[in-house]
């Protein structure tokens, strides 16, 4: 038992690492907004200056002050010089409505300890603390045409509006993404409220973004799809009448 504990002990000791050798990580939410009590989808970049081979774990935290609302870590993961970027799918925790910052507090377990990372602010809720829904919209130039788009009629806060010109308890976000970002794991859908799929999207999406598409909606999820553009194939053809 006492070299077990003993091992436990020296895995949670920070590293010092060379002068010259740096890690850093920046996290940030795919949506403008992270939706209230739902998992959150996250882009991580990793940046790792050392000249050997990095391994060990990610570990994120997000806090709300000395208060821990939720964990996740990484599997085992190698970092070569250089910048890495990747996705994360965190989990939900409790709302915080009152407008508040939290803080992703982020670690890299190595064999030989922890490598303490940079921490950073996550918003969450809207600008007075509302609830957030969030609105993915996908096309082949990541949800950034230009204009007004049907995305604006999905806002919520528009049909509840109080006396003091607030949104009455809601806020919306946006997750702006191309045919090739959308997630192919139904689980990464809900961090979503909607998805929206604008005109000559669905014939780019493959077979496992629409499988997993497939299953999202039949969970609960909701979905929009303009059928304006390229022609479909037989088979986008069959998963949209399966819907």
């Amino acid at each position: 038992m006492r070299p077990m504990l003993s091992g436990l002990l020296l895995l949670l000791l920070p590293v010092t690492l060379p002068a010259a050798e740096t890690l850093r990580a920046n996290l940030q939410p795919v949506s403008s907004r992270v939706r209230s009590g739902a998992p959150v989808w996250a882009t991580v970049e990793m940046d790792w200056n050392g000249t050997s081979l990095l391994e060990g774990r990610l570990q994120i935290e997000i806090a709300n002050g000395n208060q821990i609302l939720s964990r996740w870590e990484s599997a085992d993961m190698a970092f070569a010089n250089g910048k890495q970027q990747f996705r994360v799918l965190l989990p939900a925790w409790r709302a915080v409505t009152d407008g508040r910052l939290l803080e992703a507090r982020m670690r890299f377990v190595t064999k030989r300890g922890v490598i303490e990372l940079n921490s950073q602010p996550l918003p969450t809720g809207g600008d007075y603390g509302e609830r957030v829904a969030v609105i993915a919209i996908c096309d082949p130039l990541g949800g950034r045409v230009a204009g007004p788009g049907l995305e604006h009629s999905l806002r919520l806060e528009q049909y509840a509006v109080r006396e003091d010109g607030r949104s009455g308890g809601w806020a919306t976000g946006y997750a702006r993404l191309t045919p090739e970002e959308m997630p192919a794991q139904a689980l990464v859908y809900c961090a979503f409220d909607v998805v929206y799929l604008r005109a000559g999207t669905l014939a780019q999406l493959r077979d496992r973004q629409l499988a997993a598409l497939r299953q999202w909606v039949r969970g609960g999820g909701s979905q929009l799809v303009a059928l304006d553009g390229p022609a479909m194939s037989e088979e986008q053809t069959a998963w949209l009448t399966e819907l």
